[in-house]
């Protein structure tokens, strides 16, 4: 039997300056809940600490960052 993994992606925006994230693949529960929590996971372990490092709170609003895919798709 072949193993399927699967991977949550986000596209985010900031600024129309758009970056992918991917989580490591995973081939276990493909459940709508747990792609949920998959998407989560990858937006606070890497969407997060990216952008602390660029969005200045001063001046840039939340409206400035847009998450224009985001999906659990099967690892090519």
């Amino acid at each position: 039997m072949i193993t399927v993994f699967y991977i949550a992606t986000l596209m985010v925006c900031f600024h129309g300056e758009c970056t992918e994230f991917k989580s490591a693949p995973y081939s276990y529960d493909t459940s709508i809940i747990n792609c949920t929590h998959m998407l989560e996971r990858v937006f606070q372990t890497q969407v997060g600490p990216y952008y602390d490092n660029i969005i200045n709170f001063d001046i840039d609003k939340p409206e400035d960052i847009k998450i224009t895919y985001s999906s659990c798709d099967v690892a090519k």
